[in-house]
């Protein structure tokens, strides 16, 4: 509980209620592990594995293969059987943040990925580096705000949230593409695409 606020009577009653109630409830659960000790698993005798026989396959597919090691090997292959498309399909890559980066400075003139990452807070760093948390968080969802944050130059999770935030609200208004030219007015050249 947070001590630097100050409790009235009934929530410090309340509050001590609860963590005599907690109190009690581990009290109890250290009760039942001493009387009764967990039962050890029956172990089972290991197994001698059989060798399994694969058909020849196409080139690329991967083959389930079985050796009698105590290595792991691994066969990996960015790509996907399909013999309705013909053979193999390529599977889609995440591209890096770095690509996403790289790609969206072309946008802006002038303005380096070491300024990107760097602690400057003018306004020509700024947008853009708020504009690459976008495009990195819309493209990659499954990065954490922490992991964006810590790859942009060590920011807080925070910052990265609030560059989300402000730029999918300007594109929610339809003031975005207006910011875009805004700061190519003051800081950039003409757009060039």
């Amino acid at each position: 509980m947070n001590h630097h606020v100050t409790l009235t009577p009934s929530q410090r009653a309340w509050h001590e209620a609860a963590k005599a109630r907690e109190a009690d409830r581990v009290r109890k659960a250290m009760r039942l592990k001493a009387v009764a000790p967990a039962p050890k698993p029956i172990e089972k005798p290991a197994e001698k594995p059989k060798p399994r026989f694969v058909q020849v396959a196409p080139t690329g597919q991967i083959i389930p293969l079985h050796f009698n090691t105590f290595k792991t090997i691994s066969i990996s292959w960015v790509g996907e059987y399909c013999p309705y498309a013909g053979g193999s399909v390529e599977l889609a890559r995440d591209r890096s943040m770095t690509e996403i980066a790289i790609e969206l400075l072309k946008r802006f003139p002038g303005v380096s990925m070491a300024e990107i990452k760097g602690s400057a807070r003018a306004r020509r760093i700024v947008f853009p580096r708020q504009i690459i948390f976008h495009a990195i968080k819309t493209e990659r969802p499954n990065l954490s705000f922490p992991q964006v944050g810590h790859w942009m130059g060590g920011r807080d999770h925070t910052t990265a949230l609030h560059a989300v935030n402000k730029i999918q609200a300007m594109i929610d208004n339809g003031t975005f593409e207006a910011e875009v030219e805004e700061w190519h007015r003051l800081f950039g050249k003409a757009r060039a695409e």
